[in-house]
């Protein structure tokens, strides 16, 4: 008696044929869903910011800018609000089908729609640099799209556990940690106040560094 062949998923569909077994390669639906639900974020995310923007700006009209809460009531603030949650919660589905590896550069769309409709409805002029830096974003995300890996390298909790508590993952867990730690206690009280970009580049390299590790 002949023995059942037994399919792995993730691997190629056999098909029995006159001369022989044919394979058939399994289109993965899943990948595709993670992809569109990444990019969909990006565009989502990206236009929230020009929404808010705008409602900002008609909040702050014979107030002086940057004070109160008078956004709070403008339908436009509150349109991007909504649709920056929508884009968060597509970002967060999307790591349910795909590989972090795809999803988490699919972010830089945010930006370049951003800056886009921005230049387009609110009337930010977008230099020459700025177009390229688009360009180069939107050819890296489409080499990603189409050449990352298909399959989820971890399926499931156990295997997980065993590459957190790696040599290599513990290593660099520990001096994104130690770093996060020199920042915030040492650096950016020292050299932060003396001017915004110091400032803002310190906090938010601490910011990404412990988002690194959670991602």
């Amino acid at each position: 008696m002949d023995q059942p062949r037994v399919i792995h998923p993730s691997k190629s569909l056999l098909m029995d044929s006159e001369d022989g077994i044919t394979p058939v390669t399994r289109v993965n639906h899943g990948y595709s869903i993670g992809v569109a639900l990444a990019i969909g974020s990006g565009v989502l995310i990206g236009s929230s910011f020009v929404f808010k923007k705008k409602g900002l700006l008609s909040s702050q009209k014979g107030h002086v800018a940057g004070e109160g809460v008078a956004y709070l009531k403008s339908p436009l603030w509150w349109t991007g609000m909504t649709i920056m949650i929508l884009g968060e919660l597509c970002n967060f589905a999307a790591y349910a089908f795909t590989e972090a590896i795809i999803v988490t550069p699919m972010g830089a769309l945010s930006v370049v729609i951003s800056a886009l409709l921005s230049h387009f409805l609110l009337k930010e002029k977008l230099s020459l640099f700025g177009w390229i830096a688009s360009l180069q974003c939107l050819i890296g995300s489409s080499i990603l799209a189409l050449n990352g890996p298909e399959e989820q390298s971890v399926d499931n909790i156990e295997d997980f556990r065993k590459l957190f508590v790696t040599p290599w993952f513990l290593s660099y867990a520990g001096v994104v940690i130690a770093a996060a730690v020199v920042l915030a206690v040492w650096v950016a009280p020292k050299y932060g106040k003396r001017s915004m970009l110091p400032c803002s580049y310190y906090y938010i390299s601490k910011q990404r560094q412990c988002a690194n590790i959670t991602l």
